[in-house]
């Protein structure tokens, strides 16, 4: 079942279009989905933007974000952005 599963998830991402996926925000709501999109397309980069440093340094320290930005501005180069 594991090997049906990843191939199915390898068919469904030569289909899509998103791969870099970006927060404004990392608090209850923006923090749960950017962990279920982590959990669910673990190759996908997913940066984040959020004035509390202390949620953008628990995010990378816990491997749900892979970038953390400076500015709202660097969300403009995401396929798809969460405000």
């Amino acid at each position: 079942m594991e090997i049906h599963m990843e191939h199915l998830r390898l068919e469904e991402r030569k289909m899509r279009k998103i791969e870099n996926i970006g927060f404004a925000g990392l608090g209850l709501i923006g923090g749960t989905i950017a962990r279920a999109i982590r959990n669910v397309y673990p190759d996908d980069l997913i940066c984040a933007y959020d004035p509390d440093l202390a949620a953008l340094r628990e995010a990378r320290f816990d491997g749900v974000i892979d970038r953390a930005l400076g500015s709202v501005e660097e969300l403009a180069s995401c396929d798809l952005i969460f405000f």
